[in-house]
């Protein structure tokens, strides 16, 4: 009797070694990498939406433009990274200085405020390029948001109409 069940046991944890392996053989070799969708690969900056239809020098006035802003914002973001962890560090202690913690909050809204002025100026910049379908389409596409979300009634964006 202790036989048959030592036997049934080193059957199944046999059974599922093999199973462990062959998983990991087919998610490592045989199986294509995840893909959100058909078609989807992430480039190392998302490029420009191919209905803009932008001819060759708009492209790459708007890529020197796109790289121009990362790179200016990057600094930025990187601050913004760093006063969140020392606020997350200053929030763990015993004694919590609620005005050092009001100050870091005033910088990093700063920062995002300077960073929103950059997008602003590189929307303004690639205004005087572009043809007005252009522009509609690029400011359609930024206002559009993640999961279909809309903002609450008297928060939306102005409409395009406003700025032709």
């Amino acid at each position: 009797m202790k036989i048959k069940i030592l036997v049934g046991v080193l059957v199944v944890l046999i059974v599922l070694n093999l199973a462990t392996v062959g998983s990991y053989v087919y998610l490592r070799w045989v199986k294509p990498p995840f893909r959100e969708f058909p078609g989807f690969e992430r480039p190392e900056m998302p490029r420009m939406h191919p209905r803009m239809r932008l001819d060759s020098k708009q492209r790459e006035k708007m890529q020197g433009m796109r790289m121009k802003f990362f790179e200016s914002v990057q600094p930025d973001q990187k601050r913004i990274g760093e006063l969140r962890n020392e606020i997350f560090e200053m929030i763990q202690q015993d004694n919590v200085d609620t005005t050092a913690i009001d100050r870091k909050l005033g910088e990093i809204a700063d920062l995002h405020k300077k960073i929103e002025m950059k997008a602003i100026e590189m929307l303004v910049r690639s205004r005087t390029f572009l043809s007005p379908q252009q522009f509609e389409f690029l400011y359609r596409m930024l206002d559009a948001r993640p999961g279909g979300e809309r903002p609450e009634p008297g928060m939306r964006r102005p409409e395009i109409d406003r700025f032709r």
